[in-house]
């Protein structure tokens, strides 16, 4: 089991983001998560968030409705500010956010 989020962004070409490490995070599954997660922004500027948009925030948007059954129980919007984002291209890496330390090599 891991002990702090992980994301993986692949580009195909031999380049990628690899983002690790526990920050702060927000986890919304109610009213007004959009204006929410735009307090999260705001108060994250200059740094990199890593997360989703569930499609049923449409429902906060329009007024839809879902009849669907979620097996899934996903959060709406999960969203993370990571402790390290690492930019890759082939065997060539930079820290973007966070230090390169022991913990995080």
């Amino acid at each position: 089991m891991y002990k702090f989020p992980i994301a993986y962004l692949n580009s195909n070409d031999g380049s990628g983001i690899l983002a690790f490490g526990e920050g702060d995070k927000i986890i919304l599954d109610g009213k007004n998560a959009l204006e929410q997660l735009q307090k999260f922004i705001d108060e994250h500027k200059n740094e990199h968030l890593v997360g989703y948009i569930s499609y049923d925030v449409k429902n906060e948007i329009e007024e839809l409705t879902s009849e669907n059954e979620d097996r899934l129980q996903f959060p709406l919007i999960y969203f993370w500010s990571p402790k390290y984002v690492v930019r890759m291209n082939n065997e060539n890496f930079e820290f973007v956010q966070g230090q390169k330390t022991p913990e995080s090599y």
